[in-house]
Formats: structure tokens, C-alpha cells, sequence
């Protein structure tokens, strides 16, 4: 309960902003239950929840073991989806979403999600999806054959 009043309060010092024509406006809601989705060998899906009716956008943000945090994309309101075409091969990355508006950006982003991909055998790709939501994980197998 305390962590909601303050959250309530900072979101009232920082996070509005009074237009010309007297309305309030806020900085949007983060986004909730971001997952990563293997498409290809070399693309990575996201999706997450809404949970905002006033962003602009959403910022997409991945690291590797080695690197901090970057944008990778930008996308418009209400679009819950991004694919990532620039994955590489025995790479761990993780993903976060924030939304935002010209108030600013959500307090808070979007749980982590997390992937790595390895090869087991020259004939098939074989991907380890490692998928965080809530502070939980689950690894998920599956094979695609590429055609080598």
C-alpha cells in the first residue's frame, strides 16, 4: 500500500504536466508481461500488455552479457509487438519495453526477457527460449531445421 501512494505521489511531482487549455496530462503507464518469441534464427519476437491509454510510443531497449542497455526501436501507440531482425548466434540478450509521451517516459519499464540461441548440431538450429515475467523463468526447446 505504501509503495502505491508513493508511486501516486511521484507520478503527481514529476510525472504531470498542465497544457495550455488547463488539462492535466501524465506520463503514461509502463508496460507489463513482456516475452520473447524465437521466428527465425536470426529474429526475435516481443509482446507485451498495454496497460496505457495516453503514450505516444514505446522505447525497445536490449543487452547482451557484455553490453548495457540500448535502443534498438521506437514504436507508435497501441502496438503491443516488435521483431528484432539483428540477433546473432550463441548470444544472450535481454529485452525491456518503456512507454512514453511528451510528459516522459513510464516510471517504471516493462519486466525483462530474456534469450539465447545455440547451435547443438550442423543440420538443425536449436533455440533455448529463456522467457522472464514476474521474476519468474521457464525454458522452453525447440528445433528448426535450416536446411544445412
Amino acid at each position: 500500500m505504501i509503495r502505491y501512494i508513493l508511486i501516486i505521489l511521484l507520478t503527481i511531482a514529476i510525472g504531470c504536466q498542465k497544457s495550455g487549455d488547463n488539462i492535466v496530462e501524465v506520463i503514461p503507464l509502463a508496460p507489463t508481461e513482456l516475452k520473447a518469441f524465437l521466428i527465425t534464427n536470426d529474429q526475435i519476437k516481443l509482446e507485451w500488455k498495454d496497460n496505457s491509454t495516453n503514450e505516444t510510443g514505446y522505447k525497445i531497449e536490449r543487452k547482451t552479457d557484455i553490453t548495457n542497455f540500448k535502443e534498438i526501436g521506437s514504436i507508435t501507440s497501441d502496438i503491443t509487438t516488435y521483431t528484432d531482425n539483428s540477433v546473432l548466434i550463441n548470444t544472450n540478450y535481454t529485452y525491456r519495453v518503456y512507454s512514453y509521451n511528451k510528459v516522459g517516459k513510464s516510471l517504471n519499464y516493462s519486466n525483462e526477457a530474456k534469450a539465447l540461441f545455440e547451435y547443438e548440431a550442423e543440420s538443425s538450429f536449436t533455440s533455448k527460449r529463456i522467457v522472464i515475467v514476474f521474476g519468474q523463468s521457464s525454458v522452453l526447446n525447440s528445433s528448426i531445421n535450416n536446411g544445412l
